[in-house]
């Protein structure tokens, strides 16, 4: 699998070991901070990369002999502080069953975490997916867009983009902001968080 977004840091454990991870979200009161385990080579044009859960659903990314179809990505919701203002990511409804989530976190503003928030995941993706990216701050301050990722590749396509899409890529959307406000088109990445498997 090919990676998109994922840029592993070594991150320092409370026992004194650094460890090379994917973090996501953040620590402290109504926020979640979570790892995904870096145990490879970091290569952002390999393609054979997997990924996994072990038993205490620990995910892992890490590499294989062979290459294989399909993404590993870390996709965010991260934006502008904005009371009241929520950051995630949608994927479009005829794709749900292309794509897992391996792991996923969430930031905050404000002392409890109540002011406004936004998640992050870790997901697999079998071709083709759309994904809906929402980034925390409202509309007016940071644009809502799409993820189109088909044909070994990912496109981001803006609002603007999106009556040109159908021509290009074959791919029909609509409005973003439509989108989000009827929610029958789209599925919020944090429905499909599961607790067991990996890749396709």
């Amino acid at each position: 699998m090919k990676l998109y977004g994922i840029e592993p840091i070594f991150e320092a454990m409370p026992w004194g070991e650094k460890v090379k991870v994917i973090s996501l979200g953040e620590k402290g009161r109504g926020r979640r901070l979570s790892y995904v385990l870096f145990d490879a080579e970091y290569d952002p044009s390999a393609d054979n990369y997997e990924a996994s859960l072990d038993d205490t659903g620990l995910a892992r990314i890490f590499r294989t002999e062979r290459a294989s179809n399909g993404w590993i990505m870390k996709l965010s919701g991260a934006g502008t502080y904005t009371r009241d203002t929520h950051g995630t990511v949608y994927v479009l409804n005829e794709y749900v069953g292309n794509v897992k989530v391996l792991a996923y976190g969430f930031g905050a503003w404000g002392t409890a975490g109540r002011i406004g928030d936004w998640w992050e995941f870790v997901v697999t993706v079998k071709e083709p997916a759309v994904f809906l990216i929402r980034p925390a701050g409202g509309s007016g301050k940071r644009p809502r867009w799409f993820l189109v990722v088909d044909g070994g590749k990912t496109v981001r396509v803006d609002q603007e983009e999106v009556a040109l899409v159908l021509d290009l890529l074959g791919v029909k959307l609509g409005n973003p902001n439509e989108m989000i406000k009827d929610k029958q088109m789209i599925t919020p990445l944090n429905r499909l968080i599961q607790t067991t498997g990996g890749s396709f």
